[in-house]
C-alpha cells in the first residue's frame, strides 16, 4: 500500500521532519509488581548493567542471549517506555534484518510486537507506547508481504495498516496535539483511504480519509507552532510545509468525492483525477 503524494509527507511521518521530538524516558506512576518492585531503587542500576550486556550480545551476534537480556531489561523497568522500544528495535529491526528464513523473521517480528504490546498494557496512559507499536506495525511489518500475511493470520485479522491506524488514533486521544503521531496517522490512514477509493469502497474510504484529514490539520498546526515564521519564508521549512498542506488538501478533496451522493460521484471523481492525477494511480 503506497500513497502517491509528495515525498515530504513520508519523511515527515517517519522522521518527524517538521515535528522532531526528543526521545525521552517517560515513566508512569505505580509500576506493576514484579522484578522492578522486588529490586526497588536498585532497578535502574541493574537495568543499566543489563543494557550493556545486551548491547554486547547484539554486537557478538549471540541472539538467544541478547533476547533474554533485552526482555530482562524491559521487565526491570516496565514503566520506561523507551526501554521497550529499544528492545523491540534490536529484535524486530536489527536482528530481523540479518535473517532470510521466513520463520525466523516472523518469530523475531512477533517477539518485538509482543514487547511493544506489553509496554502498552503496563503503561495504559502513554501515547508513546501506542505510537511505538503503531510505527513498528506500519513501517516494519507492513513493509513486507510475508510478515503482513503472518500478522494478519496470527495476530490481528484487520492487518497491519488498520492495526497501526488504531494505535495512532488511540495515541492522539491521549496526546491530541502531537504532530509526530499525527504525521504517522496521516500517512497510514491516507493510504487506507486511497486504497479503498481505488476499489470504489467509498464508505471505507470516507472513514479513513476523515481520520487522515484531521491528522494533517494537527501536523500543520504543530509545524507552525514549532517553526513559526520559517514556514512563510523561502527555504526547506516552507517547502515541506507547503507540500504537506497540499497533500492534506488532496485527501480532503478525495474525501469530498467519497461523501458525494451516487449520481454526482462519477463527475466529481473525474474532476479529482484530472486535478490530482498522482493520487489514485
Amino acid at each position: 500500500m503506497k500513497l502517491h503524494l509528495p515525498a515530504a509527507v513520508l519523511l515527515l511521518a517517519v522522521g518527524g521532519a517538521l515535528s522532531a521530538k526528543a526521545e525521552s524516558l517517560r515513566a508512569t506512576p505505580r509500576p506493576p509488581a514484579g522484578v522492578a518492585s522486588f529490586l526497588g531503587g536498585f532497578s535502574a542500576v541493574a537495568a543499566q548493567a543489563v543494557w550493556l550486556k545486551a548491547d554486547r550480545a547484539v554486537i557478538d551476534r549471540d541472539e538467544d542471549r541478547a533476547i533474554v537480556l533485552l526482555r530482562t531489561l524491559v521487565d526491570l523497568q516496565p514503566q520506561v517506555v523507551s526501554a521497550a522500544k529499544h528492545a523491540s528495535d534490536e529484535i524486530g529491526w536489527n536482528m530481523l534484518g540479518g535473517h532470510e528464513d521466513p520463520e525466523i523473521r516472523w518469530s523475531l517480528a512477533h517477539e518485538a510486537h509482543r514487547i511493544l504490546s506489553e509496554s502498552i498494557d503496563r503503561n495504559p496512559g502513554s501515547a508513546d507506547a501506542l505510537h511505538n507499536r503503531g510505527h513498528y506495525v506500519a513501517f516494519r511489518i507492513g513493509g513486507e508481504a510475508a510478515l503482513e500475511a503472518r500478522f494478519t493470520r496470527e495476530t490481528d485479522p484487520r492487518g497491519p495498516a488498520a492495526a497501526a491506524r488504531s494505535d495512532f488514533e488511540r495515541a492522539l486521544v491521549i496526546a491530541p496535539a502531537d504532530g509526530e503521531i499525527a504525521a504517522a496517522l496521516a500517512l497510514v490512514a491516507g493510504g487506507i483511504g486511497v486504497s479503498a477509493a481505488r476499489e470504489a469502497r467509498w464508505d471505507d474510504a470516507a472513514d479513513a480519509l476523515r481520520s487522515a484529514v484531521r491528522a494533517y490539520a494537527i501536523v500543520l498546526d504543530d509545524a507552525r507552532a514549532q517553526l513559526g515564521d520559517e514556514v512563510d519564508r523561502p527555504g526547506a521549512a516552507r517547502d515541506s510545509f507547503q507540500a504537506t498542506a497540499a497533500s492534506g488538501d488532496a485527501l480532503s478533496a478525495l474525501l469530498d468525492v467519497a461523501l458525494a451522493d451516487r449520481p454526482s460521484r462519477p463527475s466529481r471523481l473525474a474532476d479529482f483525477t484530472r486535478e490530482h492525477p498522482e493520487v489514485l494511480r
